[in-house]
């Protein structure tokens, strides 16, 4: 849930690292559409796409959930914060406190809502076969050396580069899942 700085910190204090995890599930710009930092990066890889980069090729078992999962059939809609608003204190709060996200999401993508990528992925992490729909087994990796393209994270979805899957990465969750455990929670 953030910049990958102390995992890889962690890999590189210890390179078996990977033996000791079953699963890393990782909210992070899933590549696979545009940034929100640069045209190609998203702010956890832009941030510390080095770092990134270490964690990437250390042989952990990653699961990548993008932003773009967020922005999609979990997007929090106008009847959705309506729904929340009627719900209890805790659905106001959650309103409130995206507030900020509400009026950046209207700026960069027109869309009246907002998005929840880190609780996606913490809901994914938890419910795995209930949340997703699709997943990609591929290649991935981090443009770190390139001014114009930093904090890229390059998918080989289509294995031309015939290196071995590093990454999962989920490309749908199942539609109203999430909306279901989020409404739960907070009424």
């Amino acid at each position: 849930m953030g910049p990958l700085t102390n995992i890889a910190m962690a890999v590189l204090k210890e390179p078996d690292l990977h033996k000791f995890f079953k699963m890393i599930y990782i909210m992070v710009g899933a590549g696979l559409k545009a940034g929100n930092i640069t045209p190609l990066a998203k702010f956890n890889i832009y941030v510390d796409a080095e770092a990134a980069h270490i964690v990437l090729n250390s042989g952990l078992p990653l699961i990548f959930c993008g932003w773009d999962l967020g922005m999609e059939n979990a997007f929090i809609n106008e009847l959705d914060i309506d729904k929340l608003n009627s719900l209890s204190d805790l659905g106001r709060f959650a309103v409130r406190c995206n507030k900020t996200l509400i009026e950046f999401n209207a700026g960069i993508t027109n869309k009246k809502g907002f998005d929840l990528p880190d609780l996606i992925t913490m809901a994914v992490a938890l419910y795995p076969n209930e949340m997703i729909e699709d997943k990609l087994e591929v290649y991935g990796y981090v443009e770190y050396q390139s001014t114009r393209s930093y904090g890229h994270l390059v998918i080989d979805s289509t294995h031309l580069l015939n290196n071995s899957n590093n990454m999962t990465v989920v490309t749908k969750i199942k539609d109203g899942v999430f909306k279901n455990k989020l409404f739960t929670l907070l009424s």
